[in-house]
């Protein structure tokens, strides 16, 4: 599937503002689930654009704007091509040993988004009850994030602790990632946050989209499978990771991926608007 993208950000501030500085990740992943064939990012007010990959392989572009200014607007354009991504063999059934706890230390520990409690990790276990494998261990989880919690926007904020949104059972694809990766990850299970878009007009059924649409980011995660590898899941639809999904990057959570992040000199009040514009046609 070819996916066009626009990601459109935009800044308005009370007062002109004397300085800002910034960094954004909206440039899609080139790897073999999607090929990259165009990106570009533009600044209004314009500015000097230079990338680096961070240490979880995400392309940051990072930008400062010297001139005084009473907006700021960031246009990210992109272009990729998608296909269907492997799916784990059902008979797989290498367990969770000393060597996989090891190569996956790092996206194992607790973090600031994703720290359980013990009723969230007794619960993890409920809901695992009866799954040998941990294949099924992660559609478990999955499934019932997915079929437990009602999506709504506007009801959560970014950065709030996981247990506030395991506790009002609401929140939005982000509350859903972490709420999944603490699960997964106080069963021992190795789970990372994934950044990206979704081309659908409603991330509870992916497969409504039609083109072009306007939506938002989109997050998801993946687990971590034995003798395997990692495999994307989508707590918020509970179904697969496909040709729709569009991968941004990955981390340990929100905060290693998060869309733009900038300081600025001058007056504290602003306003700010995201919109996403898809497109998409066959092959």
């Amino acid at each position: 599937m070819d996916i066009s993208i626009d990601y459109l950000t935009s800044f308005t501030y009370a007062s002109p503002v004397r300085e800002s500085q910034n960094i954004v990740r909206a440039c899609p992943l080139d790897e073999p689930a999607q090929q990259l064939l165009r990106f570009r990012l533009e600044t209004d007010p314009a500015s000097r654009i230079l990338h680096h990959r961070d240490a979880w392989g995400t392309r940051v572009d990072t930008f400062g704007i010297r001139e005084a200014h009473t907006s700021l607007t960031i246009r990210a354009h992109a272009q990729v091509r998608t296909s269907s991504r492997p799916e784990p063999p059902e008979d797989l059934a290498a367990p969770i040993d000393e060597d996989y706890r090891l190569s996956n230390v790092v996206m194992s520990r607790a973090t600031k988004h994703t720290t359980w409690t013990e009723e969230m990790a007794e619960s993890a276990r409920d809901i695992v009850a009866g799954a040998d494998r941990p294949v099924e261990m992660a559609i478990a989880v999955r499934d019932a994030v997915s079929s437990r919690f009602d999506y709504r926007s506007g009801v959560t904020h970014v950065g709030i602790d996981v247990e506030e949104v395991w506790e009002a059972r609401e929140g939005v694809c982000q509350d859903f990632a972490h709420v999944s990766i603490a699960l997964l990850r106080s069963l021992g299970l190795a789970a990372r946050y994934v950044s990206g878009y979704l081309y659908a007009s409603d991330p509870i059924h992916p497969g409504v989209g039609s083109s072009p649409i306007e939506t938002q980011t989109h997050a998801w995660a993946e687990v971590c499978l034995p003798d395997w590898g990692w495999w994307p899941i989508d707590p918020s639809n509970g179904g697969t990771v496909g040709e729709r999904h569009v991968v941004i990057g990955r981390g340990r959570e929100y905060d290693d991926v998060s869309p733009i992040r900038g300081v600025y000199f001058g007056d504290d009040e602003q306003h700010s608007r995201a919109v996403v514009r898809m497109a998409a046609s066959e092959q």
